[in-house]
Parts: C-alpha cells; structure tokens; sequence
C-alpha cells in the first residue's frame, strides 16, 4: 500500500493576465500581476453536470452524466490601493472579462493550474473591526490544466522577500 500524500500549502504564486492582452497563446506570466500576498484560499472546483434522461413507458428516470464544469474559487485580503498592486482593484475594474491564470504551490508535492476563468468582482467592505476579505467564484469556460511540469513564471517562492504587511484604518 503507497503512503498517504500530504499537502500542506502555505505559499502559492497566484497570477492573472487578461485574455484581451494575450496575442498569441500561451500567456506570459512572468510580468504578470503577481496577487499571492492578498489570497489567502484558492481552489479550483468541478461541477458535475448530469443531464435527466425522461422516463418511458418500460423504464424510470435516470441520469446520465456529461463533462464537469470547473470554477476558480479565491479569497483574498481586500486592499483597494493601486500602489500596492491591488487584486480588489484588478478584479473590480476587470469584472467579466477572460483572463488567463496560474496557481503554482511551494510544494514539492504539488502540480501547478493554469487555465482560463472570467474574472468576477469581489466584496467591499464589511463588518466593522474586523479583517476585510473578499471573496469570489470565477467560472472557467474550459478545465483546466493541473500538472506537475507548470512552475511558477519567475524565481522560487521560497526566494520572494515577505513583505511587511500594511494596515490601513478606514
């Protein structure tokens, strides 16, 4: 029996680029807004898809499946200032629009995804005195690609600096 895998992510490069800015397939990520300091959650989902084939006269209903479709669902920490490369802003002002994205875990464990999504606007504001997140689910018009041979677009993340996280009182 193979030992159970344990992925245990605590760092991830996440990255957009806009379907619109893309000439010639594959996007370059590597100039890419790079949002990982803000997401705290990413995961790409399957939705089964049954279709209902209708009863006969000699047979019940039943189902009969067909391909899953596939969503991007991202939380992050809402950071509305442009000079922080902000993903509030960047999926606000991009809401709707297709775009490109790639999620590649500092796991040696685990495989990268990319694909394709439409961009969805997340939460503003929220609760007071509490940490403002936003949440949003982005529907992929195809599934994605999850594979071991997708690295991240530029050096390690294990390489990135940790940025000192800024606090704003609104």
């Amino acid at each position: 029996m193979a030992s159970p895998v344990v992925m245990n992510v605590k760092d991830a490069t996440v990255k957009f680029v806009l379907a619109s800015a893309v000439t010639t397939p594959p996007p370059d990520f590597a100039t890419a807004p790079d949002f990982t300091c803000q997401v705290t959650s990413a995961s790409i989902k399957s939705n089964p898809k049954l279709q209902t084939v209708p009863a006969t006269f000699c047979a019940a209903e039943s189902q009969s499946p067909s391909a899953s479709g596939w969503q991007l669902d991202l939380t992050w920490l809402q950071d509305w200032s442009a000079a922080t490369g902000s993903m509030s802003q960047f999926m606000f002002d991009n809401d709707a629009e297709l775009a490109y994205f790639q999620i590649v875990p500092n796991d040696p464990t685990g495989p990268g995804a990319e694909g394709q999504c439409y961009l969805v606007a997340g939460d503003y504001l929220g609760a007071a005195g509490a940490v403002l997140t936003a949440t949003a689910t982005c529907p992929c018009p195809a599934k994605p690609t999850i594979s071991a041979t997708i690295t991240m677009a530029t050096s390690s993340a294990s390489a990135r600096e940790e940025p000192e996280p800024q606090y704003a009182d609104a």
